[in-house]
């Protein structure tokens, strides 16, 4: 039987057989222990880069409306780094699809929750790990896949415009009484943990970033074609900053992206270093000494401007008050956004969007 068929059989019987003995009752959240109470409270958050970066205020105040709580955080084995070292947490359960579901829940056994909280919403494996936590107290959205396996359920926010994806996250932990004082991102510990690590500069170096020179990051790929600027301006930008300002560009992208990295120096007659599939430590090294960071709106931006280092984005169909680093979430380093004048206060949801007009329309040189 494979991992698949054996998980959901398990996650079938245990369900069916706790609501046959009425162990799986719907509490109240007037019932839900008080900071008093110490809790121990496990944080689920499987989503990607940037969506993790999003929700690691919600982390801190969190632990800072239960002091006295153990706070266990299951995150997505590739994005652990982004929570290692946070003071905040003491321990982290990675998670990494189907199969490495079973050393997760023979871990979660061995621990007491007694509050559980999915703070990304979108994941269907979180309330399942929910479930799984024992947790009396499972705290998810409606409407979602397995939504069913949240006993205390919240409605999954929408439109929530102007505020930011920060402030979506930070809503949802107010359903467990955590109050919040503090919207911003820190990420001194994942600086930290980069600079002290010589692996990250060592991969850096083989690439062919030196570190010791002025350069600038451009990241040109994004997860959806509609928030992507296009290939062709990315390269007059490039050729500006080499050709203009005299100084090294550093490309970024994961491996699926090289096609659109490709396009995008083609024809400069100094082809820029291209860095590729960074894990989360190297791509922090790379970012904290680029004197800026050029990108569309997705997690590297974020991530840069979590860092404290100077970012430009590139926002079209998307709202920048929803995603773009701003005050009071991002304090450190200067951020600007560009976006072309006619989407003022518009947010496109047509997903299905392959020519970006909007993005086309921001020039290179004003």
């Amino acid at each position: 039987m494979n991992f698949k068929v054996l998980f959901f059989t398990k996650l079938v019987r245990h369900f069916l057989l706790a609501r046959v003995n009425g162990q799986d009752h719907a509490p109240s959240y007037e019932q839900m222990p008080t900071p008093e109470d110490n809790p121990g409270i496990l944080i689920i958050i499987l989503t990607k880069l940037g969506d993790t970066l999003f929700c690691l205020p919600a982390i801190r105040e969190i632990k800072r409306s239960f002091p006295g709580s153990r706070i266990s955080v299951v995150v997505t084995r590739k994005y652990a780094a982004l929570v290692e070292g946070m003071e905040e947490v003491d321990e982290i359960l990675t998670f990494k699809g189907i199969p490495s579901h079973i050393p997760l829940m023979m871990a979660m056994k061995a621990r007491t929750f007694d509050i559980s909280i999915e703070i990304m919403g979108t994941e269907p494996e979180a309330p399942i790990i929910a479930y799984y936590s024992g947790a009396p107290f499972r705290v998810g959205p409606t409407g979602k896949t397995f939504s069913f396996l949240f006993n205390c359920p919240y409605p999954y926010p929408r439109g929530l415009y102007p505020h930011h994806h920060i402030d979506d996250k930070l809503k949802k932990i107010s359903f467990i009484g955590a109050t919040i004082q503090d919207k911003s991102i820190n990420l001194d510990h994942l600086a930290k943990n980069a600079a002290s690590d010589p692996r990250p500069a060592e991969r850096l170096s083989k690439a062919g970033v030196n570190l010791d020179h002025e350069y600038v990051v451009v990241h040109p790929g994004t997860d959806e074609i509609r928030r992507c600027y296009p290939p062709h301006l990315f390269r007059e930008v490039i050729r500006e900053l080499m050709d203009r300002h005299s100084i090294d560009v550093v490309v970024t992208g994961i491996k699926r992206e090289r096609k659109l990295i490709s396009k995008v120096i083609e024809g400069l007659p100094k082809p820029p270093i291209s860095v590729y599939n960074s894990d989360v430590l190297t791509l922090t090294r790379l970012l904290l000494g680029a004197r800026l960071v050029i990108s569309n709106d997705t997690g590297p931006l974020h991530l840069a401007a979590g860092l404290g280092t100077n970012t430009l984005s590139l926002f079209g169909p998307i709202n920048p008050l929803r995603a773009a680093p701003r005050l009071p979430y991002f304090p450190k380093g200067r951020h600007k956004y560009l976006r072309h004048p006619y989407m003022d206060g518009i947010s496109c949801e047509d997903k299905s969007c392959v020519h970006p007009v909007c993005l086309e329309s921001i020039p290179v040189r004003k």
